[in-house]
């Protein structure tokens, strides 16, 4: 069941915060850097379904999801995106930050943890990719690499 359209969702306060070393992680900042990279894609929005309980991002008239995150109010940070299945494989035998997702994982879906310091360009990439393969085709030509 997919709730309201939340483009511009806004949550009071977010207290969730993991210190690494000496770099402290927001779960609201990894929520807002996430959205803003999926929200630059063509025809993207964000889409908060209230059944799962945090946001997913999703592409055309269709709205089919390529990504979604913990809520700006979760424990703790997460991020999930589709890849293709020998890239999921060698992100979670490579990277414990990875994991195959449930349900969806036998479709290339992967969660990753966002605790520690998250390499945002890397993210851009799977995010892309993840928009690339669900994405209508006019859409993904307008993204993909070498086009």
């Amino acid at each position: 069941m997919i709730g309201r359209a939340n483009r511009n969702r806004e949550t009071d306060c977010c207290l969730a915060q993991y210190t690494v070393g000496t770099v402290s992680t927001h779960v609201s900042d990894v929520y807002q850097r996430f959205r803003e990279i999926c929200l630059s894609l063509p025809e993207t929005s964000e889409i908060f379904v209230d059944a799962w309980g945090h946001p997913t991002f999703r592409d055309g008239a269709k709205l089919k999801m390529f990504a979604s995150c913990s809520s700006r109010d979760a424990e703790r940070p997460g991020l999930g995106m589709k890849v293709e299945l020998a890239h999921q494989q060698a992100l979670v035998h490579t990277d414990s930050r990875f994991t195959v997702a449930a349900y969806v994982g036998k479709h290339g879906w992967i969660n990753m943890d966002a605790r520690d310091p998250v390499d945002w360009d890397h993210v851009r990439e799977l995010v892309l990719e993840s928009y690339c393969l669900n994405a209508p085709k006019r859409l993904a030509k307008q993204v993909a690499p070498g086009t």
